[in-house]
């Protein structure tokens, strides 16, 4: 995807149901501000199934946590401060009943 593409969330969207993406890599920070403009982006993503996200902790809020329930999505966040650790993860799926930090 061309990157002035990356940057347009609903080019992203559109990508996502043209290719029927069934596991997609977004930005933690990204993803909830995604939700937070428009919590029903991924509505019309009926190939989704996972998520992953990266680069930072993931606070994982009301619109994102339903998200997860009413899709059944598996939400992977890969999180890890080099200087510490190399990886810590948390896999969240419909089961997920509470707000987790995994970076305290």
């Amino acid at each position: 995807m061309p990157l002035l593409d990356r940057l347009d969330i609903q080019k992203i969207r559109a990508k996502i149901r043209l290719h029927n993406v069934t596991l997609a890599w977004i930005p933690a920070r990204l993803l909830n501000a995604v939700l937070d403009v428009d919590s029903g982006y991924f509505d019309a993503c009926s190939s989704l199934k996972r998520i992953v996200t990266t680069g930072e902790a993931l606070l994982i809020g009301e619109q994102l946590s339903k998200l997860v329930q009413d899709k059944g999505l598996a939400l992977l966040n890969f999180y890890g401060p080099t200087e510490t650790h190399v990886i810590t993860a948390l896999a969240v799926d419909k089961s997920f009943n509470g707000i987790t930090l995994i970076c305290t």
